[in-house]
């Protein structure tokens, strides 16, 4: 069995919380959006939480596991002011593809509405990881690589005439006027050769 660690922060949807909430939506990887089955005003509250979400956490909202819960799902039919079709328009209009409804009274489907949310968030990795994969944005660390074989350090040495060496093989670069290298005077026509190798 695949075991996933959760840390879960509940604004609760107070006004007084609204300055300790915001730090927390960056780096969230799930978002559960909540009303209450008996609150016709929380479901159309549901639109200001979640673009309260896209502007702190700062993600791409087509790309983000948002599940919509509908809570007090225990209260008898007479109480319901939002029924089931009302939601699935809300999460049409704003491209949630999950939603439930719980009763954390009667601990109904309560569970149920996390395992969705990690299995939406699950889903999106692996469509986002295989994107990467195709655009070759991705790096594998399994892979072995080839280095260089012989590298030439910016303080020049290492042999041959190419780059800014002159006939002695000294760098140009490191010379001034006269016989000092960088302030140190020269005791020899030649530098002695400095090779670095990676």
């Amino acid at each position: 069995m695949n075991m996933q660690r959760v840390s879960i922060w509940d604004t609760a949807g107070q006004e007084r919380f609204r300055a300790l909430r915001t730090p927390f939506y960056r780096g969230s990887d799930i978002c559960l959006l909540c009303y209450a089955l008996d609150d016709r005003d929380s479901l159309k509250g549901l639109g200001l939480w979640r673009n309260e979400f896209l502007n702190y956490a700062d993600v791409d909202q087509d790309k983000f596991p948002f599940i919509v819960v509908g809570n007090k799902n225990d209260i008898p039919a007479q109480k319901r002011q939002v029924n089931s079709d009302a939601v699935q328009q809300w999460c049409a209009e704003q491209k949630v593809t999950c939603h439930i409804e719980t009763s954390s009274k009667a601990a109904t489907n309560v569970t149920d509405a996390f395992v969705l949310g990690l299995r939406q968030w699950r889903h999106m990795e692996c469509v986002a990881e295989a994107e990467l994969r195709q655009h070759g944005d991705t790096i594998d660390l399994t892979r072995p690589i080839r280095l260089v074989q012989r590298r030439i350090c910016c303080t020049g040495g290492g042999g041959g005439n190419g780059g800014g060496q002159d006939a002695d093989g000294d760098d140009a670069a490191m010379q001034s006027p006269g016989k000092k290298v960088f302030g140190q005077t020269r005791t020899a026509n030649k530098a002695p050769a400095t090779n670095y190798r990676l």
